[in-house]
């Protein structure tokens, strides 16, 4: 007979739902493992093979591991590994070679490992590359039943719900991606299964009831034939791959003498092509959208200015509506709020950089001076002066106006040579003597023709909103 060893610790077990025929050492778990320890009602099963990798990466993917649908995986202790080599790895089960595992101690910020060669722990640095296997607890409540809930649909369904329980990967994604599983323990009972679907939207329930019984498991598997109802618009029935939400035209259409780019209403983009972000004078473009209201944002690429329609775009159910910019347009400035007036004539902004841009707006001069995506201040980029860099423009104001922009200075000291400047007109009017997070700036300027120069010689200089508008 083999021996097999037991762990008389109290162990911490996560009620998560499970197969009440799981149960025996070597054989499999209710999440798919093999179980390496069971004792009354508790019991513990690992995954396979998980690779090699570093402390920290083994600790992510151990705890990213999904096998059954559960969510409770993660990297073992010193006394589940050494459960793992004397109940399985000693008696050939498991499939576990003779390398070094991971455990999820440390001593010292040193992690503990166990060698599967001869069975002996230790603590080593955390960059060595080892074995890692997922474990999780587990009991058999006789009046405890499981639901998975298996994507086998192309489409990507979000806030699935039953009786209650969400059924989501993660705490931060809330959508079952088309292949994957995700268990949970309910109570039995029956309820529809609600859900959105996350392409082409729609709140939605199956159009039957899903019933489970006490000390059950079940799988209900979502496909694109899956019987589904419109929880918005109960008549309207279907199946997951057909159903049609509740959607409306929008058209655009550009009757203005300028070109205007990053339309957007209600998250939807309104452009030409996929490549170019803009409406051209006398084209129109064509959206389905979800009914609602909103404001219409966008830029004025002449004399660039980002914007809103003074009023709302109001669309109803199944309705179509047309919205038309003209120069006569009323629009307000999103980022003077007080400056409106109409897309043909609002002027206020002379100068706007924007992390959006392909290109920089009017400079004179640009010398190591490069979008950044470390760490921008809002958005996906920022401006950034690298050593010697520079960036210089000339403008012409016509009455008074403000510069404003957000900085972070880094690698800065007390060496000037390390302290990044703002000249205008070669007068320095901001230097930064300390690193800094990101902070607002904002200066005033009189009407005539101005220069304005960020210079950076060894230290780093992120811009980000660079915006030049009137105040009279």
């Amino acid at each position: 007979m083999k021996k097999l060893f037991i762990l008389t610790a109290v162990i911490i077990l996560s009620f998560t739902g499970c197969d009440l025929d799981y149960g025996e050492i070597g054989t499999t778990g209710s999440g798919g493992g093999m179980i390496f320890f069971a004792e009354g009602n508790q019991y513990m099963e690992c995954s396979g093979e998980l690779g090699n990798t570093t402390w920290s990466a083994a600790v992510t993917t151990a705890k990213n591991y999904r096998g059954g649908g559960f969510d409770d995986w993660h990297l073992p202790t010193r006394n589940q590994l050494d459960l793992m080599y004397k109940n399985l790895k000693k008696n050939n089960l498991g499939g576990f070679s003779n390398n070094r595992y991971w455990t999820s101690e440390s001593h010292n910020n040193d992690p503990y490992y166990q060698d599967f060669s001869n069975g002996n722990q230790d603590y080593t640095a955390s960059s060595y590359s080892y074995g890692v296997r997922a474990v999780r607890s587990y009991s058999k409540d006789p009046d405890s039943s499981a639901l998975k809930i298996k994507n086998e649909s192309s489409v990507e369904i979000a806030d699935v719900i039953w009786q209650g329980v969400s059924f989501a990967p993660t705490q931060t994604n809330t959508a079952i991606a088309s292949g994957s599983l995700v268990t949970k323990k309910v109570q039995p009972g029956s309820g529809y299964i609600f859900f959105t679907r996350k392409t082409n939207p729609i709140n939605a329930r199956t159009d039957d009831l899903v019933v489970i019984e006490k000390g059950k498991e079940k799988e209900f598997v979502f496909t694109s034939n899956t019987l589904i109802v419109d929880v918005d618009n109960p008549t309207n029935t279907g199946t997951l791959g057909t159903l049609q939400p509740l959607l409306t035209t929008l058209k655009i259409k550009n009757e203005s003498l300028v070109e205007i780019t990053d339309v957007i209403w209600q998250g939807v983009s309104f452009a030409n092509n996929q490549y170019e972000n803009s409406i051209k004078p006398g084209t129109t473009v064509t959206k389905t959208v979800q009914p609602g209201g909103g404001y219409i944002f966008f830029k004025r690429k002449a004399n660039p200015i980002i914007a809103r329609t003074n009023d709302m775009a109001v669309i109803a159910k199944y309705g179509n509506i047309e919205f038309v910019f003209n120069d006569n347009t009323s629009i307000v400035e999103v980022n003077n709020p007080g400056n409106n007036g109409t897309l043909g004539a609002l002027q206020s902004t002379v100068v706007w950089w924007d992390d959006a841009e392909g290109d920089y707006l009017p400079y004179t001069q640009r010398t190591n001076a490069a979008y950044s995506t470390t760490s921008p201040r809002y958005g996906q980029k920022c401006i950034a002066l690298t050593s010697s860099g520079e960036l210089r423009f000339i403008i012409s104001l016509e009455k008074k106006a403000k510069l404003s922009f957000w900085h972070r200075a880094a690698n800065v000291t007390s060496n000037n040579s390390y302290q990044p400047i703002l000249n205008i007109d070669s007068v320095e009017k901001r230097r930064w003597t300390d690193n800094n997070e990101w902070s607002f700036f904002e200066y005033l300027i009189d009407a005539g023709n101005t220069t304005i120069q960020f210079r950076s010689t060894n230290a780093n200089l992120f811009l980000d909103d660079i915006l030049v508008h009137y105040t009279e």
